[in-house]
């Protein structure tokens, strides 16, 4: 059926000139209705709109009403209605218009190329399909941009190619099965391949949409472009949603739930202001530069959390306004990542709010990740995973006081304190695109919940602060920890404590050494390694340490080594033995000093559970005078071996 015949279509339907929200481009051939809407059928000037509205590169949302004004015009107006002059190119369809009402009735794989494609207020354009697993690509030819104000329907899949420009505007509505609207080209044999693959088109507009997009549970939609935004509403339960940006995409399955997302080009923004909901789903966006000011929500009531994803090759802003959530019976995962070429990269601004949150039975915690070459958390940013974890992988990253915005890579102590409260965090540094992979602590960190606190460096690990656990969680350091070369380092200040108060537990881990001042009075390491030196210089407090260790070297000049762990000093390590007491929590717990291995005396004294075992060379400090040691335990050749 030819559909030109059931309208009248006038010169002046070429006049859609620049248009809504940046999607369109060009102008009217006639200069006298620049700046005008025309009507289809019979010529007439409906309304006049500023040229500088038309031609708007951006609406942001504090321009919504001047995006209401256009929509509204366009509403009125029939030059934007349903879809004009189909050739199919591929399979079999049917067409037929009934007033408002187009109809598409098409054979799974169909092909269809139209002049254009845009659906006017108060139309509808529908496509009948074989099932929901079918699908019809919709490919525009001309250089007119799609603008979808109508509803848009089908029990199947719907592709919409335009290199021109996709804008679903304000009180439009998409049901379909799935929905795929790009700006970026899709080859034929793709489509029919089923495979995602969209290509570098020269000039392509962007993807925008402020109406509503629904899919039913298990469906999918895909908004790919140079740029994308979302203002509206995206709905598809148990389903995926992802929008991404560049000048290539590729969205292939990678054998685990979703697809993965792979771009390419220097530009390419994606945007979410509005509320996209994949009820235990997957929500994804990906691009040059991501930005989320609205809400993000794969969360269940009834089954497991789903999977959200932000990726960037540049920046990634969270601003105060975002809302990402992933719970569920059981937690979900969240990644927020600037990351390329496989290594991360960017910068990463979190604010706002993120939660992946279980039903509270063990296990039930979620996993949050934020990573980036420079991760900068705000003031009020808000992780709660029920239990699970939150990573932040930098490539340095600094905990500094109060609580205000960070303008380098890291976090206030006040905000991390907070958190700590509903989630254990986990710190990660990496130094494979720059940077040391250095943590500071420079600022007091203290929390009474049984959450953990998990710092790991690539390097070196500087305790300028005391770091306190009130309650039973946890202090787990561990230096010289992504790619181990034995060069990584944890350092205490002599003004800082690493201190666990109640039942929780202290875990120092290091490449070339430890050196700490413990001042607390119940300090308990259950894992102490390192393959450098042990410096322990605390004056007043005790140390335990319940698992078995060697050093190379271990320094004591105060205070009370105690604990259940056998301690060993290989051939050519060394005992530097200042002050304190080195005693253990168990009845015959071993100090082996090996042969080849050197004992510095000064004073100190063996208490009564500790056994040492001596084969190394003992010398006393101070030129050989004046060592004071006393011995409640057992001291096995104290004339050196």
């Amino acid at each position: 059926m030819d559909l030109s015949a059931t309208r009248v279509v006038s010169k002046t339907d070429a006049c859609i000139g620049s248009a809504p929200a940046g999607v369109l481009r060009g102008r009217c051939q006639d200069k006298k209705t620049e700046g005008k809407i025309m009507a289809s059928k019979t010529g007439t000037t409906l309304s006049r709109i500023r040229p500088q509205f038309l031609a708007a590169r951006r609406i942001t949302a504090k321009k919504r009403l001047i995006v209401v004004a256009i929509s509204a015009c366009f509403a009125s107006a029939p030059a934007w209605s349903n879809p004009t002059a189909p050739q199919v190119v591929n399979g079999s369809a049917s067409f037929n218009q009934a007033g408002k009402l187009l109809t598409v009735t098409n054979s799974n794989g169909a092909i269809i190329n139209w002049n254009t494609f845009s659906i006017g207020a108060g139309e509808t354009t529908r496509f009948d399909q074989f099932s929901a697993a079918s699908s019809v690509l919709n490919r525009v030819v001309t250089s007119d941009p799609s603008v979808l104000l109508g509803t848009l329907s089908s029990n199947g899949k719907v592709w919409l190619v335009n290199p021109a420009g996709i804008m679903v505007g304000q009180g439009a509505r998409i049901d379909v099965a799935g929905f795929i609207a790009s700006t970026l080209n899709v080859r034929n044999e793709d489509f029919l391949a089923g495979r995602l693959n969209f290509q570098a088109t020269p000039n392509a507009g962007k993807v925008e949409n402020y109406g509503q997009i629904s899919t039913p549970s298990g469906g999918s939609v895909y908004l790919v472009a140079p740029a994308v935004e979302n203002h509206g509403i995206i709905n598809a339960p148990n389903g995926e949603v992802i929008l991404a940006t560049g000048q290539t995409a590729q969205l292939v399955d990678s054998g685990t739930p979703g697809v993965k997302v792979d771009i390419t080009g220097a530009e390419g923004n994606v945007t979410n202001l509005g509320e996209i909901v994949a009820e235990a789903g997957r929500i994804g966006m990906a691009g040059v530069l991501v930005k989320n000011s609205g809400t993000l929500n794969a969360s269940s009531l009834v089954k497991e959390g789903g999977r959200i994803f932000l990726r960037a090759t540049r920046k990634i802003e969270l601003t105060e306004t975002s809302r990402v959530g992933a719970d569920g019976r059981e937690g979900g995962n969240v990644t927020v990542i600037t990351k390329e070429n496989g290594q991360i990269s960017g910068e990463l601004r979190a604010h706002g709010e993120i939660s992946a949150q279980g039903n509270g039975a063990p296990g039930s915690g979620g996993f949050v990740e934020t990573s980036a070459a420079a991760v900068k958390v705000d003031d009020g940013f808000s992780v709660r995973t029920g239990g699970g974890e939150w990573l932040i992988d930098p490539l340095d990253f600094t905990i500094a006081s109060g609580a205000a915005a960070q303008t380098t890579s890291g976090i206030g102590a006040t905000t991390l304190q907070t958190n700590l409260g509903s989630t254990p965090v986990t710190i990660q540094t990496d130094a494979s695109t720059g940077g040391n992979g250095d943590i500071l602590v420079n600022a007091p960190v203290t929390w009474s919940s049984a959450n953990s606190l998990t710092l790991q460096a690539h390097r070196n690990i500087d305790v300028n602060a005391n770091l306190t656990a009130s309650g039973t969680g946890t202090i787990n350091l561990h230096a010289d920890f992504v790619t181990p070369d034995g060069v990584g380092k944890i350092r205490q200040g002599s003004s800082s404590n690493i201190i666990s108060q109640a039942a929780g537990t202290v875990t120092l881990r290091a490449g070339d050494g430890i050196k700490a001042t413990v001042n607390g009075t119940s300090n308990v390491l259950d894992a102490l390694t390192t393959s450098g030196s042990i410096e322990l210089e605390h004056s007043t407090g005790t140390l335990a340490v319940n698992n078995a260790i060697s050093l190379q070297s271990l320094t004591l000049t105060g205070g009370t080594l105690t604990g259940s762990g056998a301690i060993t000093i290989p051939n050519g390590g060394t005992f530097n033995w200042g002050n304190g007491t080195l005693d253990a929590t168990v009845a015959g717990t071993l100090l082996t000093t090996a042969s080849g291995s050197t004992v510095t005396l000064t004073a100190g004294a063996l208490g009564a559970n500790r056994v040492w075992d001596n084969s190394g060379a003992i010398a006393k400090a101070n030129g050989g005078c004046c060592a004071t040691f006393s011995v409640n335990g057992t001291l096995n050749n104290l004339t050196g071996g």
